[in-house]
C-alpha cells in the first residue's frame, strides 16, 4: 500500500486545493461533494488522509465517509489552485498536441506529469480569462468540426488525479522528471492556446474592418482569393483567430508558390486583416509582429504544396 499522505500534504502546502479520492480511483468518497470541499488547509489535508477527521458530507443524513493513507490525491483546478491543465488523453491526444504545436508553435516547459495512459501540461492560471472545462472541443469550427481529438482542458470547476495517486489500470501517476511542482514553476500558457481554449464570444467586426486588397497585376482569381481570406481573418471572433490566420495564410501561400499572386502584396494583406482582428482580451491586442510571424510561417509551409489558377474559360465555351 503507498502512503499517499506526504504527497497531499505537500501538494496543499504549495496552496493547492485537495481532496481524497478513492483509492486506485479518480471518484470522491460517496456522499462527499468532492472537489467543492477541496482544502488548502495542511491540518485539515492531513487528518483526512489519517482518517482522523470524516469527510463533509453531501447528505447530513447518510453516514460520513472517512479516507485513510491510500486514498489517491484529487487537485481541485482552476483559479483556487492557481493553474489549469491540457490533458493529453492517449496517443490520439499525443497525435492532436503534436499537430497543434506545429501549426501554432512549441509549448513552454511547465510542470507536467504522466497518467494511466497519457499525460497532464499544467499552466498558470491567466489574468483576465477563465479556462472552464473543455473535452475535446479545441479549435472547434462553427460547422462543428474538432481538429484536436484527445485533448482536454480541466479548468474552473474540474480536478486531476495527482502523482503519485495509483490510476484504476494499477499505473502510477508520476511527475516527469524535473517537471514536479517542487521542481519548476508553472508556465505562463501562450496566447494561441488560451484563444483555443478561452474562446470569447463577441459580435463580428463591422465591415468597416475588412480589409481591399486592391487591383494589382493579379487576374481576378487570385484578387478574389486574396479578398476572401482577408474577410475571413478580419471577421474571425476571438477562440477562432489563430486558427483562421493560419489555414487562410497557408492556402494564399499555396498561390503565391505557384505564381498566382505577388508574396509582398498577399503578405501586405493578409497582416492588415490580421491587425483588423478584435482581440478577445482588451489588455493583449494583437501585434504586427506576431501577426507578420503568423503569416510568414504559413507561407514558409506552403512552399511544398504550390497551387495555380483554375484555367480561363475560353469565349463561346458551353
Amino acid at each position: 500500500m503507498i502512503d499517499l499522505t506526504e504527497a497531499a500534504h505537500d501538494l496543499a502546502a504549495l496552496g493547492w486545493a485537495v481532496f481524497p479520492l478513492r483509492p486506485r480511483d479518480k471518484k470522491p468518497y460517496p456522499n462527499t461533494r468532492g472537489l467543492e470541499d477541496a482544502s488548502q488547509d495542511v491540518a485539515e489535508v492531513v487528518a483526512w488522509w489519517h482518517g482522523a477527521a470524516t469527510l463533509p458530507r453531501k447528505d447530513p443524513g447518510k453516514p460520513a465517509a472517512r479516507a485513510g493513507r491510500a486514498a489517491n490525491v484529487g487537485v481541485a483546478t482552476g483559479a483556487g489552485s492557481g493553474f489549469f491543465v491540457l490533458d493529453v488523453d492517449g496517443q490520439t491526444g499525443m497525435d492532436s498536441l503534436l499537430r497543434m504545436t506545429r501549426a501554432y508553435s512549441p509549448l513552454p516547459h511547465t510542470v507536467r506529469q504522466s497518467t494511466g495512459k497519457g499525460g497532464h501540461l499544467l499552466f498558470a492560471w491567466p489574468e483576465g480569462r477563465e479556462p472552464r472545462n473543455r473535452a475535446g472541443s479545441l479549435g472547434q469550427t462553427e460547422s462543428g468540426v474538432r481538429p484536436y481529438p484527445g485533448l482536454d482542458i480541466r479548468g474552473e470547476g474540474g480536478y486531476i488525479v495527482a502523482a503519485p495517486s495509483i490510476h484504476p489500470s494499477g499505473r502510477l501517476y508520476s511527475w516527469a522528471e524535473g517537471c514536479s511542482p517542487f521542481e519548476r514553476p508553472l508556465a505562463a500558457a501562450p496566447r494561441w492556446l488560451l484563444d483555443l481554449v478561452c474562446p470569447v464570444e463577441e459580435p463580428r467586426p463591422s465591415p468597416r474592418s475588412s480589409v481591399n486588397v486592391g487591383v494589382g497585376n493579379e487576374d481576378a482569381y487570385g484578387r478574389a482569393a486574396l479578398q476572401g481570406a482577408c474577410d475571413a481573418i478580419s471577421g474571425a471572433r476571438p477562440g477562432t483567430q489563430n486558427d483562421t490566420l493560419h489555414r487562410r495564410a497557408f492556402s494564399i501561400g499555396r498561390l503565391v508558390a505557384g505564381g498566382v499572386l505577388d508574396r509582398q502584396r498577399a503578405e501586405a494583406a493578409l497582416v492588415a486583416a490580421g491587425m483588423a482582428m478584435a482581440s478577445g482580451n482588451p489588455r493583449e491586442p494583437w501585434t504586427r509582429q506576431a501577426v507578420a510571424k503568423a503569416v510568414e510561417h504559413a507561407m514558409k509551409r506552403a512552399e511544398g504544396f504550390p497551387k495555380a489558377a483554375p484555367p480561363k474559360r475560353q469565349e463561346g465555351a458551353r
